[in-house]
């Protein structure tokens, strides 16, 4: 509506917010922590096969300053999601490598056993998680090569960026050893 009434305007919507990317700082009331934490309290992970789209932090925060200050980014929607997203059983890899004895397992037993856990950070966010994923997940996103895929278009933030030292760095194992850093370090763990 206000860039209807002439006002200018930029939207920006953001993947899945993490912490930064070289110290592993991380906002530790947020949905990746309390995930990370929630899956330990379980001692489990639900199997994935769509990729992750997770973001650090500071790479979010650099692209919308840099992209804020450009004349030729009014009225353009910017998605500022990883070129490189996490797959997703990648994840369920390295989290069954780290010290905490987690095993994978099917989406629907997992939910089940978060909801027998009222004391999981996790428990409170049930609503936001489907009951069954993977029916609706083919209805909704459509399967690529036997994946879930969901992309969004980030031409906008790529094309703006290009010409800067504003790059989002890849999900891989060394970021989230970071990010586990970090949780463990500071006693969320």
């Amino acid at each position: 509506i206000a860039g209807s009434r002439g006002l200018p305007i930029c939207i920006y919507r953001p993947g899945l917010i993490a912490g930064d990317s070289r110290t592993g700082v991380s906002n530790l009331n947020d949905f990746a922590c309390r995930y990370i934490k929630g899956c330990i309290q379980l001692g489990q992970i639900p199997e994935a096969d769509e990729d992750i789209d997770i973001v650090p932090v500071d790479y979010v925060s650099q692209a919308i300053v840099h992209l804020s200050l450009q004349k030729e980014s009014v009225g353009k929607v910017f998605h500022l999601v990883n070129p490189q997203p996490l797959d997703g059983r990648r994840l369920g890899q390295w989290f069954t490598s780290l010290k905490y004895g987690l095993k994978e397992i099917p989406y629907s037993q997992w939910r089940t056993a978060l909801e027998a856990s009222p004391d999981n950070p996790l428990f409170t966010l049930l609503p936001m998680m489907p009951e069954w994923q993977d029916q609706e997940r083919m209805m909704i996103h459509g399967r690529v090569a036997g994946r879930v895929q969901m992309r969004f278009d980030s031409r906008n933030t790529l094309d703006m960026l290009g010409a800067t030292r504003v790059s989002c760095p890849p999900v891989d194992t060394n970021l989230l050893n970071k990010y586990i850093s970090y949780l463990d370090s500071s006693g969320f763990l």
